[in-house]
């Protein structure tokens, strides 16, 4: 059965929005993605390049949902992301009715398993919805970003996934603000009411294979056999690679949520498997890439801006990459990596 997914990015997340695609494309499952494209450029790159990949311009969202475009002037631009949610699974639908069920993927997961043992789990029902699954010293978090992440949902195009959309696509609209306020935080928060207001409807996964996190690695036993990596026993579905920020060629970082995780040796397989992935996925697409091959948009956002100011005066490419070097091994020396020392291979 082919399956239906849906996601937003820009042309500065495209590395990761492709490794998303590649995974997908690995897996072995029967799919269409369709990527909301934020920006002109990524739509301009993303068109064409695979029938299995659908572009769709903010624009076309835009124009189809005139309130969505109304609430762009009172919020920062990734509010205005957040409220983007439930408006681009009800266009899909208005656009493509054929479509059954769709599911919604945040662009910085990577699948290691075909996604369908979450279609098997869902059955007959109409939303299915995946909580954080915070570890201890975290569970505050989901009094604070909501018990459920909004990493992956499924939604079926009936009556109660259409209420329960539209019901959403309101409170987002009237609210959606990156902060917490009066037990409401941007757009995931809102999901905390879909069990007690759709009861026969949602079902709340129970598959720990799906959505390996920084913030729950440390729930379960993880290990890797014959080349699969596997959580209590349940082969690993897909990964959140949340706060993943690639620096250069060679560095990368993930932020690590616990300073001494038990699978910490996991957490750093992970980290290179998931930057080599990105590597290969450039590989993949020249055509998606070119001209941006060594384009590092997390940069800018992450060094200081002393050291950036700094930078300016500073003259040849190798001694700035070096300062950089030392600027991240001094301060973010828990989460930084480097992809000189290791092959494609999880043996």
């Amino acid at each position: 059965m082919k399956r239906f997914f849906c996601t937003y990015f820009d042309h500065n997340y495209l590395p990761y929005g492709m490794t998303l695609f590649s995974s997908l494309c690995d897996s072995g499952i029967d799919f269409e993605l369709f990527v909301l494209c934020l920006s002109g450029e990524c739509y301009e790159r993303l068109n064409g390049i695979d029938p299995r990949l659908t572009p769709i311009s903010l624009e076309a969202l835009e124009s189809w949902d005139n309130e969505l475009k109304t609430t762009q002037s009172t919020r920062s631009r990734t509010e205005y992301i957040f409220t983007i949610s439930p408006c681009l699974p009800l266009f899909i639908f208005a656009r493509f009715p054929h479509i059954d069920l769709l599911t919604y993927l945040d662009s910085d997961l990577y699948f290691f398993e075909s996604p369908e043992v979450l279609y098997q789990e869902l059955g007959e029902k109409s939303l299915y919805i995946i909580e954080h699954r915070f570890m201890e010293e975290f569970k505050f978090r989901a009094e604070q970003n909501g018990r459920f992440n909004m990493a992956f949902q499924i939604y079926r195009n009936d009556a109660s996934g259409i209420k329960c959309l539209q019901k959403w696509r309101t409170e987002c609209l009237d609210w959606c603000y990156d902060r917490v306020e009066n037990g409401k935080y941007a757009d995931q928060k809102y999901l905390e009411s879909w069990p007690e207001e759709f009861p026969q409807d949602v079902v709340i996964s129970q598959n720990n294979g799906a959505n390996l996190a920084p913030w729950n690695l440390d729930n379960f036993t993880i290990s890797l056999k014959d080349n699969r990596f596997y959580v209590d026993e349940e082969p690993l579905v897909f990964v959140h690679y949340q706060g993943f920020k690639i620096l250069s060629k060679h560095i990368f970082v993930w932020y690590a949520w616990r300073k001494n995780y038990k699978n910490r040796k996991i957490f750093d397989l992970l980290a290179r498997y998931y930057s080599n992935a990105v590597a290969r996925t450039k590989k993949r697409y020249p055509e998606v890439f070119r001209g941006i091959e060594h384009f590092y948009p997390n940069r800018g956002a992450f060094f200081s801006p002393k050291l950036q100011a700094l930078l300016k005066w500073i003259p040849g490419k190798r001694i700035k990459n070096f300062l950089c070097l030392i600027f991240v091994i001094t301060f973010y020396r828990k989460h930084v990596f480097s992809n000189h020392l290791m092959g494609d291979s999880l043996d």
